[in-house]
């Protein structure tokens, strides 16, 4: 029976072979193994012993394979272990939050807390960048104790789709830092004057960030003509004019109606367990009763066939650069893993040199590019937007890179990417998800993405399995759809 399963598991022949799942490949291993040792053992045994000693030779013989299963079975164990916690993500049922997330981690020192309201600078009807001020009045509002002083201004954050809160510290402080989460949805106590006063930290932190940068005028122009009325155009930060005249009275409005923990997903990660965590809860004081709320879905942007171009001059630009963006309907799909990893693959497959991409016939092969950035992202759950960002090479001018970007793209889109690309692709984010758990950021930041982003969560076990579903049939059907028309906005910044 050894020696038929030796044959059957023989390695040579595994390779040429669909890769067998998990638990019959360890034991194809392990048989492997097992009969290699086996084989070493006689092969220092005479063979005058087995036929002399045959009652012997079957007491070593089963000692001997009593011993492999056991290793076999504390492999497999093993491997069941390194899987289950591949996903290692808890959640609590509490009745102020929409959700309770915990990520348990003994081997750090500390924990990290991060209260997530699902409402952003997308939800805000007043001056753009009014949800980021709310943030640092909420923040503020309960760090202004000496012992939090270091982090007052730090440790929280704002996006279009969402608003959050970090503190992190030892377990002894556990209830403390949760309460003080908590309490970023109390009403402002803090003195008018110094409120007011917050405009001009606000102000530094543009000024800092992005007054010098020659690239953030020019996404903000290109991000209003691609999303005409619609709040995915909105500024998170605002401007200058907009910041010196946030109005505090529409500031505690908006507080109110965002920073309800009905709609906060709370996310704790470190060295604390369910029990503690559990423990902690029942003994926070919260500012008013609250029930889960669903988030708010996210607006749908307009898409017509229409094309928006510009030749524009930005002083502070290097060289001269094309701005293309063009965003399109994508096509239903209900799986959110598949659906992610199939715009994962399909944007690795079109940003790499390889046949199907777009970094050999525009950089390398015949130098129309000196230089670019490519990137495909979904728009909520309905929308895909391509991104490509090109410095020309050598004597040719935006208008012919824009030209030969166009072209080229198009012929990928009829002839489709090649079977080999795709597997290579996969081949390379396979070996980036069975690495994972070397990463301890890894479930966090997963989990983090998803909620900030207002998508259903999934774990590092849906990866896998959408990313093996995933086919080159599947990738050029998506690029199909890339080919159909949208609103693309193309800027031609400083042409020679």
């Amino acid at each position: 029976a050894i020696v038929k399963a030796l044959t059957v598991c023989n390695p040579t022949q595994i390779r040429q072979t669909e890769p067998p799942t998990e638990i019959p490949r360890l034991m194809c291993n392990g048989l492997v193994l097992a009969c290699a040792i086996f084989r070493k053992k006689i092969h220092f045994k005479s063979v005058l012993w087995v036929s002399v000693c045959p009652l012997a030779f079957a007491v070593y013989f089963f000692k001997f394979l009593k011993s492999a299963i056991l290793s076999l079975a504390l492999a497999v164990s093993t491997q069941a272990v390194s899987e289950s916690a591949a996903d290692l993500v808890s959640t609590i049922q509490h009745p102020n939050f929409q959700h309770i997330y915990l990520i348990t981690d003994r081997d750090a020192r500390s924990f990290e807390a991060r209260l997530i309201f699902q409402n952003g600078e997308l939800d805000n009807p007043y001056a753009e960048g009014l949800a980021h001020y709310v943030e640092h009045l909420a923040w503020l509002n309960v760090t202004q104790s000496k012992d939090f002083e270091a982090l007052r201004h730090s440790n929280a954050w704002t996006n279009l789709t969402s608003t959050a809160y970090v503190t992190h510290s030892s377990e002894t402080w556990l209830t403390k830092e949760l309460q003080r989460l908590v309490e970023v949805s109390a009403p402002f106590t803090l003195a008018k004057s110094f409120m007011l006063e917050e405009r001009d930290i606000i102000l530094r932190e543009y000024e800092a960030n992005v007054a010098e940068n020659p690239y953030f005028e020019i996404e903000q122009n290109i991000t209003k003509a691609l999303y005409p009325s619609s709040p995915w155009a909105r500024s998170v930060l605002g401007s200058p004019t907009e910041i010196e005249d946030f109005s505090l009275i529409n500031a505690k409005k908006l507080h109110r109606k965002s920073h309800e923990l009905g709609n906060a997903v709370l996310i704790v990660t470190g060295n604390i367990s369910k029990t503690t965590l559990q423990k902690a809860l029942r003994n926070l004081n919260f500012p008013k009763p609250a029930a889960p709320i669903a988030p708010t879905p996210l607006p749908t942007p307009e898409v017509a066939n229409k094309r928006v171009a510009a030749d524009i001059h930005v002083a502070r630009l290097g060289s001269p650069t094309l701005f293309y963006r063009k965003l399109i309907k994508r096509p239903p799909c209900s799986d959110a893993a598949f659906c992610d990893q199939t715009v994962r693959v399909l944007r690795a497959a079109l940003d790499s040199s390889l046949p199907g991409g777009i970094a050999g016939p525009l950089r390398f092969d015949n130098f129309f590019a000196r230089s670019f950035w490519f990137d495909l992202r979904a728009i909520g759950s309905k929308h895909l937007l391509i991104e490509f960002t090109a410095e020309p090479d050598l004597n040719i001018s935006l208008s012919k890179l824009e030209t030969e970007f166009t072209k080229v793209f198009n012929e990928i889109v009829q002839q489709g990417i090649p079977e080999k690309t795709i597997k290579q692709i996969k081949k390379r984010f396979q070996g980036h998800l069975n690495d994972v758990l070397k990463r301890k950021n890894y479930r966090k930041n997963l989990l983090i993405d998803r909620v900030s982003n207002r998508q259903p969560y999934y774990g590092l076990t849906a990866e896998q399995r959408a990313l093996r579903s995933v086919t080159a049939q599947k990738i050029n059907d998506l690029l199909t759809a890339l080919g159909q028309s949208g609103r693309a906005v193309i800027y031609r910044a400083n042409e020679l």
